[in-house]
């Protein structure tokens, strides 16, 4: 068989183009196996927790002396094993008025 690269003519054997193609196969074969190994290979670390993922672990609330108002203190812990704290100022909302209509009228009727 009669090959034309670049402009020169070469002649390969049947015999040498059936080992090719064969070798040609099982590289492909090997090459789609290494793609699947590595796809599964990241598969597993994506459903696998990352090391410095944290999570929630407790929240405390406590009312703070120097700053005069209610906090939250929340700890995180990481995979690892260190933990972090982060604190919060709780928002109380003001106190609600008193409808003090009420109160003069009961009064006025208690002491008629």
């Amino acid at each position: 068989m009669e090959i034309l690269i670049s402009g020169e003519k070469i002649f390969i054997s049947d015999e040498l183009i059936e080992i090719l193609v064969e070798l040609s196969k099982t590289i492909f074969e090997t090459i789609k196996e290494v793609i699947e190994n590595i796809s599964d290979i990241f598969q597993t670390l994506l459903e696998q927790s990352h090391y410095h993922c944290y999570n929630h672990d407790k929240t405390i609330h406590y009312y703070d002396r120097n700053k005069g108002c209610r906090c939250k203190k929340v700890t995180f812990k990481y995979n690892c094993g260190k933990k972090i704290y982060e604190t919060y100022e709780c928002y109380e909302p003001p106190p609600k008025q008193s409808d003090k209509s009420r109160v003069l009228k009961r009064n006025k009727r208690k002491h008629r």
